[in-house]
């Protein structure tokens, strides 16, 4: 799945004190990327079990990224994403994320 990201002025660090995106502002876009590829091409009922993400440099305000998340791999009850955040002029890569989503209605199911 490819996304477009533009956060703005409040999602800057120190609300206006740097003209930068605070990282967890890109660690939520990531999250979610991941969390609605996989409710798209997998689990409709699915939760992030474990993200682990990495903030390789400061993202500018008012600018506008390239979101790029892929299922790494697939058992039945979990789907392993990885997600990066890029410059589309450039192709530098400003954050990126590996997580794991469960399928919530597979393991219900297997209970029964």
């Amino acid at each position: 799945m490819t996304a477009a990201l533009r956060l703005g002025a409040g999602a800057g660090v120190g609300r206006g004190a740097f003209p930068t995106a605070h990282g967890g502002a890109s660690e939520t876009v990531l999250d979610e990327t991941t969390a609605e590829l996989v409710k798209c091409a997998r689990a409709p009922n699915c939760a992030t079990t474990e993200r682990r993400a990495k903030i390789l440099k400061p993202g500018a305000l008012h600018t506008t990224y390239r979101v790029d998340c892929w299922i790494a791999s697939a058992t039945e009850f979990r789907a392993r994403t990885e997600a990066k955040i890029t410059d589309p002029e450039d192709g530098t890569t400003y954050a990126t994320c590996e997580a794991t989503l469960a399928d919530l209605s597979a393991i219900e199911k297997s209970r029964r």
